[in-house]
């Protein structure tokens, strides 16, 4: 069968043909005879193996014919063949007269095999529903899981895009290319066929919509719509209480508009005046959402679910472990932002340690060894991708998503790292006494840590891709170099890595400067096109708060252009419960910003508990062309440009 090799599946099996090329030797009228191994489908033994047994004659003088011997109803049918599924081993034997050679066996790489059965799509997502997949990206990767690993797969959109199989894991689970969407105006069909090891397809093709959540599109004239959806699962949320404030809220709240959300999450706002608005989503069980001063006319907001929002990853790295060696381990679907990758510890270098990731999310996992901080480069001894295999040759499946409060767990493979990686050309440096607000006199560790990491179209956040190291050059500059492995260049060439050097220094007191480069792979240096970014700094409050909070902090954020600044809000109530308030910065950097969260006692909807909130602010400068009413949320951490983090401040609400 075309593209499955040394593969007997329901086509070839009634009619099989097995072609042989004798040896240089063989003379005319040699006898070649060929064996067919495999697991007896009619015995109750397990592993009892039988085989099937033909002939053919070499035809004419001069070694190295083909001979084509005819198994035709040898295997017998598909309804009842000879052999149960799986592998199968071919065994060739050359006779002259009373002489004869050994068996030749097939080369074990060509992974001969039998298969009768057709594969199922039992499958797609999580997140989804039924044959509709979600996704909260502008490029779609599926993932899905069938009744047998997948050899070939074939998706096709409404738009008339494809994608194929990158992957596919001997439990079924398979990962597709991606597709790009941009933004989605309504749920877009797709068609999915796949076809197993052995060249079976699958019987019918599995349909459904691609839903996509997370999405700030147009500009707001008379009417505002709004969607609600769980940020863990991406399904709608029903009977949310949705509440349009001036961009500007007061407290008490004046000209403040509620409604609730219908079956699909969506409420509907007419006859609007004004060209901006603060939109706020509040629903049991989950933490709020605000979007503020927005002129958007439609946005798609995530609320995170009080309960299983996340799940665990941990696993193995496996390496021989050595004295001083450990593994920083990269996932993009960590879960809180402020973490980029988690290392082992000398005590349990194999171990990964348990980390909060967002549940219902493929991951890709990766790992690099060595002695962990680098001080020079090379940066890494040793380096592993879940997604390539053990050899880092064969492509596989990402790792399966989590549900909420499950345990995603990988074991990761680690090689020697020599002749496949690469280091900056040249040195970076950086001047963190430019990240106002840090406290550069107490950074933790003394120094910035150094990443590479790879931002892939398909998947959320980033994997890890490399590691460096930063050296004190004067002051708070530091000269960094890093070095990252090649076989995700090459391996995950579908996803079309986009590299960054990352640098990031945090002080004493919680905050966090992220600064990052592009690597340019044409030149092996980076293109820098910001500074390391300040430190938006929160100004203690005078006294307690009655009711909804005014927060003021230091506004150090500019958008460049083709890219979007979007900070980030967070107030923790004492029971954990959350409010997040995002804002587009609608200017340069202008000395201080507050932020009036809206008043939630008009509309009599549950709030935060009162007593000590604990806020935070973090920046987030993101690459993103399509302009500030036009993008996903979730595609600021995947092209996070830089991020910088405040200090928590306790305020008293009540």
């Amino acid at each position: 069968t075309p593209g499955f090799l040394d593969k007997i599946n329901r086509s070839n099996l009634p009619m099989l043909r097995l072609r042989i090329t004798s040896a240089t030797d063989a003379v005319a009228g040699d006898t070649i005879v060929a064996r067919i191994y495999g697991f007896d489908r009619e015995t109750e033994v397990t592993g009892d193996v039988n085989y099937v047994e033909g002939s053919g004659v070499v035809p004419a003088p001069g070694g190295e014919q083909g001979v084509t011997i005819d198994f035709s109803g040898d295997l017998g049918t598909v309804a009842s063949p000879v052999f149960e599924d799986g592998g199968i081993d071919f065994a060739v034997q050359a006779r002259r007269g009373d002489e004869h050679s050994g068996f030749f066996l097939n080369d074990p790489d060509d992974e001969p095999r039998l298969d009768v059965t057709p594969p199922t799509v039992t499958a797609v997502g999580p997140p989804g529903v039924d044959n509709d997949v979600y996704t909260d990206l502008e490029h779609f990767a599926l993932h899905g899981t069938a009744s047998e690993a997948i050899g070939e797969a074939m998706l096709t959109d409404g738009a008339s895009n494809t994608a194929t199989l990158f992957g596919s894991a001997d439990d079924g689970f398979f990962t597709l290319g991606p597709v790009q969407l941009d933004r989605l105006a309504a749920p877009r069909g797709y068609t999915l066929t796949v076809t197993d090891l052995a060249g079976n397809p699958v019987d019918f093709p599995t349909m459904g919509n691609i839903v996509q959540r997370g999405a700030v599109t147009g500009t707001v004239a008379g009417t505002l719509t709004i969607e609600a959806y769980d940020h863990a699962t991406l399904q709608p949320i029903a009977n949310a209480t949705v509440l349009v404030d001036p961009p500007v809220p007061t407290v008490p709240a004046t000209n403040q508009m509620v409604a609730t959300t219908d079956a699909n999450g969506v409420a509907t706002f007419s006859g609007l005046a004004g060209s901006s608005h603060t939109v706020t989503v509040v629903a049991a069980d989950y933490d709020l959402t605000t979007f503020y001063a927005t002129n958007a006319a439609r946005l798609s907001l995530p609320l995170r679910p009080l309960t299983d929002a996340t799940a665990s990853f941990t696993g193995l790295a496996g390496f021989q472990t050595s004295v001083g060696t450990t593994v920083v381990i990269g996932n993009n679907a960590i879960d809180d932002p402020a973490v980029l990758t988690v290392s082992t510890s000398s005590g349990e270098p194999n171990t990964i340690p348990s980390t909060a990731i967002v549940a219902n999310r493929a991951q890709v996992v990766t790992a690099f060894g060595g002695s962990i901080e680098p001080s020079s480069v090379p940066a890494f001894t040793l380096y592993g991708y879940e997604m390539l295999g053990p050899t880092l040759l064969t492509p596989t499946a990402s790792a399966p998503p989590a549900p909420g409060g499950g345990t995603a767990e990988s074991n990761v493979a680690l090689l020697p790292a020599s002749g496949a990686t690469a280091n900056l050309t040249m040195t970076h440096s950086e001047d963190f006494a430019l990240a106002a607000g840090l406290d550069t006199g107490n950074l933790v560790g003394m120094k910035p840590i150094v990443r590479v990491m790879a931002g892939l179209e398909g998947f959320g956040g980033q994997a890890l891709a490399g590691l460096g190291a930063a050296a004190l050059q004067s002051g708070a500059q530091f000269e960094m170099n890093a070095t990252y492995g090649l076989p995700l260049l090459t391996g995950f060439l579908a996803f079309s890595p986009r590299l960054w050097l990352v640098t990031e220094a945090r002080d004493s007191g919680g905050r966090i400067s992220r600064h990052r480069a592009l690597i340019n792979l044409a030149t092996g240096g980076v293109d820098d096109f910001t500074d390391a970014p300040g430190i938006p700094v929160i100004t203690a409050p005078s006294g307690p708060s009655t009711g909804s909070p005014l927060v003021t902090y230091d506004d150090v954020l500019s958008a460049l252009p083709g890219t979007i600044g979007l900070t980030e809000l967070t107030a923790t109530d004492p029971a954990g419960r959350r409010w997040r308030v995002l804002r587009v910065d609608p200017d340069g950097a202008s000395g201080t910003e507050s932020v009036q969260l809206p008043d939630l006692a008009a509309a009599a909807v549950t709030g935060l508990l009162a007593g000590t909130w604990n806020i935070r602010v973090e920046n987030r400068l993101f690459i993103e062309f399509a302009g500030p009413n036009d993008f996903l949320l979730s595609e600021a951490r995947r092209e996070e440009g830089s991020y910088a983090r405040s200090a928590t401040q306790s305020f008293t609400v009540q």
